[in-house]
């Protein structure tokens, strides 16, 4: 080991190596103002750079300056010094307990008192809430005069009182080998002395540091390893799986010694010496160290297996010398039980993402967000990090997650039944990619590209949802089948399908529309056959291992006891968690998807994210006129609205409105000036706009497939439809000029396509635009000779103007991102919205000349402040009056969600479950 470039660090000049390893560096060093030798220990240049050692390096030091005993070694600062971060310990000189050790076993005289010092180091430091994690014979040395200091706390960690981890990175201490590292991330620690759970890769606690306390005190009294192999797997399966040769310890080693031994090294740390305390106590009882084996009363042979030992084994019975120390082993060493494992319930944060994904207009996930793999170990979510939508992946020993290449703009996760693949929705696509990393494959495409959910089978079918129903899709690739039809007649929809096992029979949630009071959890085969209702008023329902089906209602998930073979409930539905974020009354009804932000693994463990169904969102009206200052729409109350519309002659505002939980939106219009409000539709209608004469509304309808339909403005009369199609359709603008009405639906490409509706004549609609980009909000100019539209072709939302019906060149208006744009009614401006809901901006632009076209620049009105007004897309969502002086927009005046950045965790949670519905 060579020194570092020069020979000084501060003040400190550096003289002689001590030792390396994966940690770091030490070094001998002379303190050049106080007259000392010190040890200096610093990064290498290979690893300075890695922020997680930095982190590291950073804690050691914190740790080392919390704790103050005799028997640690100290520390005495910290320095930086040209880019070098260099820890300042106190030197100890004299061997490490692994340098006496290789000479040989120790004689009990020297064991037993170096053993009450590391008991008493320990001690002092989990009192602190400081585990070590890597305790082993290198990391001990011993002074002539026999004192003894515990060193390198560089993979110590803090804990909560109760001994829970502050840090999630402590739930793996990691192997400083990178052959230790898995797919999963990484384990911490030296094979040789890690308990089964650091192992394992599980949470940590004082009891990993008693484990190997107990594997340095049998090495110290035996000259050799409790937990041998020729290579690190072979050393981490002796650990996991078999016992220690305990016939190697010698004979005068006291029973009470052997046992405290044995049960440091328990793998059940249910079982194990809970405290250090117990060991300390044990100690520095000179009379029971004087009893030696032979002198004691005849014992039981001890099991070579790990298997549990009887809930009636006793604690030996020992010669007088020990009996005093006997009684308090008893007391002290807890005995090993055979229960089932307790439900643990835990905290994840969902960082480096910023929140789960959320709607269009709300932070509420309105899709699947969450994943976990079969086994428990590894979390998949949906979130989002400064603009960036995708999928990240954190094992639950890791303390932060991290981003999965190739995921951007995925939604709804889900689990291959192997964990081996991560399936998702993306670009109008179903695509898998590598647990293990990797790039995405494509499986398949998506009818009409908006997805429902989606399951993986054990026989390897894909089931998903989409505007059409239920199709199937062989995971290895090909063309999607599909299996169970919506019935376009009702304006049903079929959400969130789950296979259950055998993979022929799929359960799912079937709704009417957006009203939730129809909702129902069903069951039908693959294969055909009728449908048939398992849980009325339920939703997003999943089989667990246990029996039971868990299901989401009203923001409770619910649990009832279900065959699997018969596809039959058995019980009656119980609430088990309540306040789980559901979506349901989410700000757009067309995200309401009554998905439960839930997962659960086949090991047990549950995931979830809490919030109910929220609260109903209102807002007001309000007009605002070109230098942002707002006053009340007073015609209408506060109630949840989406797409306000002024008619043509500025009289009345058609407008979706919600005003009760239980029942979607609906269309209604309101007098401007007498405030009487009319209701138009019944059925669950959005997105309305005027007819050039004012005397009618065209609308979106889920009654009827979600089509196109018109009714009269005063209410009379019954809706006609006035579009057929396979997609979802969307109204935007109606022209009396151009003589046609455009709207959204699906294009030839998969994407949005803007379509026109001749007014008269031929009635059937005819493509205008479309593009492999996203398209939206299209809107005539008052000549009927102009289109305006939003393009996502840039990577940002952009405002277009194109001639119409063309053909003819585009022009861009907007500069810096723009959406929801509107032509004032005399044709010479065009005004549209931009930036982020957290601060928008109003945009004017002056219109030079249409023939040819030309436009100025874009001229900022008015700023907006955070959630000062909403957007409702992918309808326009506010209007303009025909003068252009005052703007009618959608003032938020209570917020009920905040996003979503925890998610819980509930280790075991199935033996809880099956206790929550014994006997239902």
């Amino acid at each position: 080991m060579a020194p570092p470039d020069g020979t000084r660090i501060g003040p400190y000049e550096i003289l002689t190596p001590l030792g390396a390893g994966g940690m770091g560096e030490v070094y001998r060093a002379t303190d050049s103002r106080l007259k000392r030798q010190v040890a200096i220990k610093i990064l290498p240049p290979a690893l300075a750079g890695d922020p997680d050692r930095l982190a590291r390096f950073q804690r050691e030091a914190e740790i080392l300056a919390s704790l103050n005993h005799p028997h640690i070694a100290a520390i005495y600062g910290l320095e930086d010094a040209a880019g070098v971060k260099a820890l300042v310990m106190e030197l100890v000189d004299g061997p490490t307990l692994a340098d006496r050790i290789a000479e040989g076993p120790l004689r009990l005289d020297e064991a037993l008192p170096i053993a009450r010092q590391i008991a008493e180091a320990l001690e002092s430091a989990h009192e602190r809430g400081i585990i070590h994690r890597d305790l082993k014979p290198a990391n001990i040395k011993v002074r002539e005069d026999g004192t003894v200091k515990v060193l390198d706390f560089g993979l110590a960690k803090l804990t909560e009182a109760g001994g829970t981890n502050r840090d999630d990175a402590s739930q793996s201490p990691t192997l400083t080998s990178p052959a230790a590292m898995t797919a999963m991330g990484m384990i911490v620690g030296t094979a040789a002395y890690m308990s089964p759970e650091q192992a394992r890769g599980k949470a940590v606690d004082k009891r990993t540091d008693v484990w190997a306390f107990g594997a340095v005190l049998y090495e110290m009294v035996t000259g050799a390893r409790a937990f041998e192999g020729d290579d690190l797997t072979e050393v981490m399966a002796s650990v996991l799986k078999t016992a220690p040769k305990w016939t190697a310890l010698p004979a005068d080693v006291p029973r009470p010694i052997v046992t405290l031994i044995q049960r440091c090294l328990e793998k059940d740390r249910n079982a194990r010496i809970g405290d250090m305390a117990a060991a300390r106590f044990l100690l520095t009882d000179h009379a029971a160290l004087d009893a030696p084996l032979a002198a004691t009363a005849p014992v039981a042979p001890v099991p070579v297996a790990s298997t549990p030992a009887p809930r009636w084994r006793p604690i030996v019975t020992w010669a007088l010398p020990a009996v005093v120390v006997g009684t308090g082993l008893g007391w002290l060493l807890p005995r090993r039980e055979t229960v089932a494992p307790a439900a643990t319930h835990l905290q994840m944060s969902v960082q480096p993402a910023d929140q789960l994904v959320g709607s269009t207009d709300s932070v509420r996930p309105v899709r699947t967000t969450l994943a976990i793999s079969p086994d428990g170990r590894l979390v998949v979510f949906n979130a989002t990090r400064g603009t960036v939508t995708q999928l990240f992946a954190r094992g639950l020993d890791r303390v932060d997650a991290t981003p999965i290449a190739g995921t951007q703009g995925a939604s709804w996760p889900f689990l291959s039944p192997d964990g081996r693949w991560i399936g998702f929705l993306a670009d109008n696509k179903i695509k898998k990619v590598p647990a293990a990393g990797g790039p995405a494959v494509t499986i398949c495409d998506v009818p009409e590209g908006r997805g429902y959910g989606a399951s993986w089978g054990d026989d390897g079918t894909i089931v998903f949802a989409n505007r059409f129903g239920i199709s199937t899709v062989s995971s290895d690739g090909g063309s999607a089948i599909k299996a169970i039809a919506v019935s376009d007649a009702k304006g049903e929809r079929l959400l969130l399908p789950k296979l259950l096992p055998g993979a022929r029979d799929v359960m799912f949630t079937a709704i009417v529309g957006t009203d939730w009071g129809t909702a129902s959890v069903v069951l039908q085969s693959l294969d055909g056959g009728e449908r048939r209702i398992l849980i009325p008023g339920g939703a997003d329902a999943r089989y667990v291992g246990t029996g039971h089906l868990v299901f989401m209602k009203s923001g409770t998930l619910m649990a009832v006891p279900f065959d699997v073979r018969s596809r039959q409930l058995t019980g009656a539905p119980v609430a088990v968690i309540e306040g789980v974020m559901q979506a349901v009354n989410t700000a757009n009804t067309s995200d309401e998807t009554g998905v439960g932000q839930f997962a659960l693994s086949a090991s047990g463990t549950l995931l979830y994210a809490t919030g109910g169904v929220g609260l109903l969102r209102e807002e007001s009206l309000v007009w605002v006129d070109r230098k942002g200052i707002a006053q009340p729409f007073a015609a209408a109350a506060p109630a949840a609205y989406l797409g306000p519309r002024l008619s043509p002659d500025g009289r009345k505002v058609a407008v979706s409105v919600r005003s009760d939980t239980t029942r979607p939106f609906d269309v209604w219009v309101y007098d401007v000036v007498r405030g009487a409000p009319t209701r138009l539709t019944f059925d669950g209608s959005t997105w309305p706009v005027w007819s050039p004469d004012a005397k009618r509304v065209v609308y979106r309808t889920p009654a009827m497939a979600s089509n196109l339909a018109a009714v009269s403005a005063d209410g009379g009369g019954a809706p006609e439809r006035i579009t057929t199609g396979e997609f979802w359709q969307i109204p935007s603008s109606w022209s009396s000029a151009a003589g046609a009405l455009a709207f959204l639906t699906r294009a030839p490409s998969g994407s949005n396509g803007i379509y026109v509706l001749p007014s008269a004549g031929d009635r059937t609609p005819r493509l205008f635009l479309e593009s492999r980009f996203s398209l939206m909000h299209p809107d005539f100019s008052p000549d009927g000779r102009w289109l305006a539209y939003v393009s996502l072709e840039s990577g940002n939302p952009e405002v277009y103007v194109q001639p119409y019906p063309g053909p003819g060149e585009k022009f861009r208006i907007s500069t810096s991102g723009g959406f929801e744009p509107v032509w004032v009614a005399n044709g010479r401006e065009i005004l549209y919205r931009s930036g982020r809901p957290e601060h928008q901006q109003f945009f004017s632009v002056a219109i030079r000349s249409l023939s040819p076209f030309s436009a100025d620049s874009p001229q900022l009105l008015f700023e907006a402040n955070a959630g000062e007004y909403d957007s409702t897309a992918p309808s326009r969502s506010w209007d303009v009056s025909a003068d252009g002086q005052r703007f009618l927009l959608l003032h938020p005046i209570r917020s009920t969600d905040t996003p979503v950045t925890t998610l819980h965790v509930v280790l075991n949670w199935t033996e809880e479950l099956t206790r929550l519905t014994a006997g239902k």
